[in-house]
């Protein structure tokens, strides 16, 4: 049904008559503009995806270069005949570029689970100890965690209604606490502890302490 309704559509955008040919010029000119809209639009993605450490492993002059060369092609066949086919073409070309090149890792970056849970696990290798998490769910980042480790673990959960447990930990501990809750800890034996890695777990920004006897 897809098809037939978008070979509808572009039919009567090719044949457009009355005021559907102003729609049909309206259309003509985005997409004309398309490779300099997604230039412009990875321009500011970059910004935010860069301050987080989201930003692949791709070379922005050669994306932008790309983008050009196709901003040039569009520009050519505004004055081909059959325009609309081309500049329809040249847009998905760049609309393609830019997901899969751009958007795609990123997401795979900004929702990774695999390099928070190594750094931590490299750090627990140095200096074995409990994994406990503070006021973080069981089914959410608990299973978040585990699907990364080869080997079972027994974290301890300990609620915002529990803090007093962190007292009695056995120590070293690796005490794992989202940034957001950071007013959890006054009062705790981690209030005026550095955080030994900071890194985001599926997007969710935590911090990670080393709990050990001089932390009193």
């Amino acid at each position: 049904m897809v098809p037939m309704f978008a070979a509808v559509a572009a039919y009567g955008l090719l044949q457009a008559q009355g005021w559907f040919a102003g729609v049909r010029r309206c259309y003509a000119m985005l997409v004309a503009a398309l490779p300099a809209l997604c230039a412009v639009a990875l321009l500011v993605c970059r910004h935010g995806w860069q301050k987080h450490g989201d930003w692949p492993d791709v070379s922005l002059p050669l994306l932008m270069g790309v983008l050009l060369v196709l901003q040039v092609a569009a520009l050519i066949a505004w004055r081909q005949v059959a325009r609309l086919v081309w500049l329809s073409l040249i847009a998905l070309l760049a609309q393609w570029l830019l997901l899969v090149a751009v958007v795609e890792p990123a997401k795979d970056l900004q929702f990774d689970t695999r390099q928070f849970v190594g750094q931590v696990e490299t750090l627990r290798a140095a200096t074995p100890g409990p994994l406990v998490f503070v006021d973080l769910g069981r089914d959410t980042w608990a299973v978040r965690y585990m699907m990364n480790l080869d080997h079972d673990e027994q974290p301890v959960f300990i609620g915002s209604d529990q803090l007093e447990r962190l007292e009695a930990l056995p120590r070293p501990a690796w005490v794992i606490v989202a940034r957001k809750d950071a007013q959890l800890l006054k009062g705790t034996p981690l209030e005026h502890l550095a955080p030994r890695y900071e890194g985001r777990l599926n997007d969710g920004p935590l911090r990670v302490f080393l709990l050990n006897l001089r932390s009193r």
